[in-house]
């Protein structure tokens, strides 16, 4: 699995299906390779507060900022409503 599904799965588990941040999740991956290097890690310094890898499993695990989805959102929102 890349990142970008890696990451997906972790938004939608984060926010539930039926949650509205989850079209965030959805328009941030659609949008992801049409923005620049510089924009993309942006995003993901919004969002990301620590990965922690571990050798010896092979396990992944993503600590996200408290308020990053809802700058992002709010960033987001505002953008596209300009």
């Amino acid at each position: 699995m890349n990142i970008k599904k890696k990451l997906a799965a972790a938004f939608l588990r984060l926010l539930g299906k039926g949650h509205s941040l989850a079209k965030l999740v959805k328009l941030l991956l659609w949008v992801w390779d049409s923005l620049s290097t510089r924009e993309q890690a942006r995003v993901l310094q919004l969002l990301i507060e620590r990965v922690e890898y571990d050798g010896r499993s092979g396990d992944v695990a993503i600590t996200f900022h408290p308020a990053g989805i809802k700058t992002l959102s709010a960033e987001v929102l505002e953008e596209t409503a300009a």
